[in-house]
């Protein structure tokens, strides 16, 4: 019930309306970034603790499925469909140490740039750098025409 929960699902219902008005899923188009929500229960290091808290929440879950049903795939999970995966930790508590994440940063893709998909990552190296962030990145490599 916060503000910021609140702007999070009119944010998600603004992209469909720019998906709606921009595009058509029949074009190539990406979408891509740190969207706060984890998707699954693969995307969460525990799906019980985290049901109904930020990041995991029913509503985050119906905004996105709603974005998602436009026409984009979510490109990790088509090619790891039941991999439990995660590109965020918090710092407090070891997260990254325990494993205790989240998947919440994405890349969505309309099917024309999904059958060209050869290949996606998360880089959790990155995490091992001096002052790393709380995020790592999502990589996808897509064939040229």
């Amino acid at each position: 019930g916060s503000d910021k929960f609140r702007y999070k699902l009119a944010w998600l219902k603004r992209l469909r309306a720019e998906l709606n008005a921009c595009s058509t899923p029949s074009n190539d188009l990406l979408v891509c970034g740190d969207m706060n929500i984890a998707p699954s229960d693969d995307d969460t290091w525990d799906p019980f603790e985290a049901d109904g808290n930020i990041l995991f929440h029913p509503q985050e879950h119906r905004a996105l499925k709603n974005v998602l049903k436009w026409g984009l795939t979510d490109v990790y999970r088509h090619h790891y469909p039941t991999t439990r995966a995660f590109t965020w930790w918090d710092y407090r508590g070891g997260g990254f140490q325990r494993n205790h994440g989240f998947r919440i940063d994405h890349i969505f893709v309309t099917a024309s740039l999904l059958h060209r998909c050869t290949s996606v990552r998360i880089d959790q190296e990155l995490r091992g750098w001096e002052q790393p962030s709380d995020h790592v990145p999502v990589v996808v490599n897509i064939a040229q025409r």
